[in-house]
């Protein structure tokens, strides 16, 4: 009978360590994010029930020009995280987390950050496509945002995360509305996110630049002329592949409401 020692060999601690990863990287979705002590300012909580991830200051400069300055922002997104055995600490080589890959960024970043005192370093942080379990994790962690908001779900990412999952079926202005909102039309957008399954980034943003454009043009007071081109246009656009066929379905029933 075979036994996993690696769950035997993980240190107690308060956060995430570099030893914790020996075994190999983490792809993890960010759960939430609060202030830590002065010497680790920030704690990320991370998926799979690890301890909070502590970043240092260099990994911290990663995430703020990858992802910006709003923290809140970050929960839902993902990153993978590996141990450097060749950081130092102290003067002594402990190892320790670095990142290697980051959700939403469309490509590669190359940053020159400090390695040691007088020294930088290149760091190179690739695209993260998200699976399907942390697009799961993600949509809870969302969800969880949007019901416990006291602000807008701008302020916490969830509209831009909404408006990419149902390709601009839901529109930003939409989502400033979470009272318009049933459990129902959550549990779309959760089916929506499902259904992108694992998708090429750039590919998303262009149906969805293709959707949101033709949406755009669909407003009350259009002509009979100009609706038989939108009409047009989608069906294009679906035998293109820039649309789904649920995309073009859709833009064609607001087509017939907006002129019946």
């Amino acid at each position: 009978m075979s036994m996993d020692l690696s769950e035997t060999i993980k240190p107690k601690s308060d956060q995430l360590n570099a030893d914790d990863l020996l075994t190999g990287p983490i792809t993890v979705t960010v759960t939430g994010i609060t202030k830590g002590s002065a010497e680790q300012p920030v704690n990320i909580g991370i998926s799979g029930g690890r301890q909070p991830f502590k970043p240092c200051k260099t990994m911290r400069r990663v995430l703020v020009l990858a992802w910006g300055a709003d923290g809140a922002s970050y929960v839902g997104r993902s990153m993978t995280l590996f141990r450097n055995p060749d950081v130092m600490y102290g003067g002594v080589r402990t190892g320790g987390i670095e990142i290697s890959h980051l959700s939403n960024i469309d490509k590669p970043m190359k940053l020159m950050l400090t390695a040691s005192r007088g020294k930088k370093k290149e760091h190179v942080i690739q695209p993260l496509a998200m699976t399907g379990q942390q697009q799961t994790d993600a949509f809870t962690a969302m969800k969880a945002r949007w019901k416990s908001a006291t602000t807008t779900p701008t302020a916490n990412g969830f509209s831009e995360f909404i408006v990419a999952a149902t390709g601009g079926a839901i529109s930003e202005a939409d989502v400033l509305k979470p009272t318009k909102y049933t459990q129902s039309i959550l549990d779309q957008c959760e089916a929506a996110i499902m259904a992108m399954g694992t998708v090429d980034p750039t590919d998303l943003n262009r149906v969805n630049e293709v959707y949101q454009g033709i949406d755009r043009r669909i407003t009350d007071g259009i002509t009979s002329t100009e609706a038989d081109q939108i009409s047009t246009d989608i069906n294009t656009a679906e035998n293109d592949d820039a649309l789904t066929q649920q995309e073009a379905a859709e833009l064609l029933a607001r087509l017939n409401k907006v002129m019946a």
